[in-house]
């Protein structure tokens, strides 16, 4: 393995969960503007029990966002940085912040942890980065729980960013494990000439600022549990609406499957909506988890109606997607540029092969879904069984015509055929939405 390879390993580590999770995180990613192509990087889905990882849109109209930038114009950069979250937009605007103002300088780099958003199951984490060398305006950072036994999934969002700006940090309890009192937190940051530039930095290149953080316990929010106990009828399947879980920083979905369905429910489009009439939509971030053994997505999250004034509220399903397991291989002939064994909705575009590096480019409609399992996980097998593991690929959407280009990469590949594991065998929206009182 190279220095490149190894710096690459590295951020797969910091940006996922750890392999003895019991669940798998997994993670909505923004959708890619019209036409521009994104890396994607560290969601390691082997097989479907690996992780379904979904595209939603992430700009969000706030209108509590101006207020909380004139009521607490000491908080005015923290609200700015969280714009796109109506969820903590809310909860800047409530004061329901901690400020954190803890520093550490190591060969001229400084990393500050700002501020905290902290309920008893999520640690949202405002950190900035300073270089006293101005030839590196910008920095990479990515962080890490050292307790690996918390069960936690961190995600860092901005890992490219200049000196100065706030970069957020999730930090997801899952497995029924709460928030400390005191976190024990790993950043590793790299100064950088330019926006997105790796500068070719190996392992050992990467500066390590550990933190021991303490958080208000009269500041952790509970949050709220509401138990629903409805079966859903849905495309021919049975999911149970078990409950719902209610925190200031994000609300939980949480579902059961049927022992007799005879496909796996694997990404839901839903929303909340209050007495009001206000909605709560995915967001972006963590969107769930799913069961590794099974494969099912028993987790999901949307914006947090903790600080809602309506009265009562309803669940209405939207969407879902699928999974055939008797129907999950598709062989792509790398040659004649076919495919067999795609799912309706799903075609292969284009076959791009550069020596013993291939591109596969796939059309993808998105079916009136918002929060899409990426179609393929990111192993595949050779035709002599051997099994390869992804490490990037990419995607474009273009949400005027619904559709979606995903890339997939083979790296150093030299056979003439390859066999791709489906994510998702059927999706789409639901002819009528299905509504479920919650409280």
């Amino acid at each position: 393995m190279d220095r490149k390879q190894e710096y690459d390993a590295l951020l797969r580590e910091l940006d996922q969960a750890p392999p003895e999770l019991e669940y798998t995180v997994t993670r909505a990613r923004a959708r890619a503007r019209r036409g521009r192509a994104r890396r994607w990087l560290g969601i390691p889905a082997g097989t479907l029990a690996g992780a379904f990882a979904a595209f939603v849109l992430l700009v969000n109209t706030v209108p509590t966002f101006a207020l909380a930038c004139s009521r607490l114009p000491v908080l005015g950069d923290l609200a700015a940085a969280v714009d796109w979250s109506g969820s903590l937009s809310r909860a800047v605007e409530h004061e329901y912040v901690q400020s954190i103002g803890q520093s550490q300088t190591i060969d001229g780099l400084t990393v500050t942890v700002e501020y905290a958003i902290v309920d008893r199951r999520r640690v949202e984490l405002f950190v900035t980065t300073q270089c006293g060398d101005e030839a590196y305006p910008y920095a990479d950072l990515h962080a890490s729980v050292e307790d690996k036994s918390a069960h936690t999934a961190v995600l860092t969002h901005g890992s490219y960013e200049a000196h100065g700006q706030l970069r957020q940090i999730t930090i997801d309890f899952n497995a029924g494990r709460q928030v400390p009192e005191e976190l024990t937190v790993g950043f590793y940051a790299q100064p950088r000439q330019s926006y997105g530039d790796d500068g070719g930095s190996a392992l050992e290149d990467m500066t390590r600022f550990t933190f021991a953080l303490r958080f208000d316990p009269d500041r952790i929010i509970n949050g709220r549990t509401y138990e629903v106990g409805q079966w859903l009828e849905l495309d021919g399947q049975r999911v149970l609406v078990d409950r719902l879980e209610v925190y200031p920083t994000h609300a939980r979905l949480m579902l059961r499957d049927d022992p007799d369905n005879d496909l796996r429910l694997v990404a839901l489009d839903f929303y909340l909506e209050d007495g009001d009439g206000v909605r709560y939509e995915s967001e972006g971030g963590i969107a769930g988890y799913s069961d590794p053994d099974t494969g099912f997505a028993f987790d999901h999250r949307v914006a947090s109606p903790w600080y809602s004034e309506g009265e009562g509220l309803t669940l209405y399903v939207t969407a879902a997607a699928w999974l055939d397991e008797d129907h999950s291989q598709v062989t792509v002939d790398l040659t004649r540029g076919a495919a067999q064994g795609l799912p309706d909705g799903a075609a292969l575009e284009e076959v791009r092969r550069n020596g013993d590096h291939t591109e596969l480019v796939f059309l993808c409609a998105d079916r009136g879904m918002a929060r899409l399992a990426q179609l393929f996980s990111w192993t595949y097998t050779d035709p002599e069984g051997g099994v390869h593991h992804s490490t990037s690929g990419g995607s474009a959407s273009d949400d005027e015509a619904g559709i979606t280009r995903e890339m997939v990469y083979l790296e150093d590949y030299p056979y003439d055929t390859v066999t791709l594991t489906l994510n998702r065998t059927r999706w789409g929206a639901l002819e009528d939405p299905i509504a479920v009182e919650i409280n």
